[in-house]
């Protein structure tokens, strides 16, 4: 994959604008991470799903030697999963929530698009990203985006 890079023109006046507002969003999107690791932490102290976890990996190796029932149950283990998931917050929908309120605090420099842009990018490519990478570093401030 390549990459084209065009130099912005700009004044004293707009680098100090771009300055803060990509500031605002690296912090937007730490808060995010901060926020999708503490669901993290409540989803893994869950006995509840530990268990349907647990049950869902016996289920697997069952259903990859070729016992179709038990691909039948690992099916609805897994939606019962997603269900819990999704019952903690820990869905697009709910990250975009949460952006939004946080969005609102800098209303007057970042708009909804923007904050909704980078709630989808810290989510990853779908459901699978950020939140469930166990070692992402937040962004530092100086980051340019």
């Amino acid at each position: 994959m390549h990459t084209l890079r065009l130099p912005l023109k700009t004044n004293k006046n707009t680098e100090g604008l771009f300055e803060k507002r990509f500031q605002l969003i690296a912090r937007i999107h730490n808060q995010t991470v901060k926020h999708a690791k503490k669901l993290l932490t409540q989803l893994d102290k869950s006995k509840e799903y530990r268990t349907l976890r647990k049950e869902y990996g016996e289920l697997k190796v069952k259903a990859d030697a070729g016992d179709e029932l038990a691909a039948i149950q690992k099916a609805l283990v897994a939606d019962k999963m997603n269900a819990f998931r999704d019952s903690l917050g820990l869905s697009k929908n709910a990250f975009d929530k949460y952006v939004a309120k946080m969005q609102h605090k800098y209303k007057k420099h970042i708009n909804s698009h923007q904050a909704q842009v980078r709630s989808g990018t810290c989510m990853g490519r779908g459901r699978e990203g950020t939140v469930w990478r166990r070692k992402r570093r937040p962004l530092q401030e100086n980051h340019r985006i």
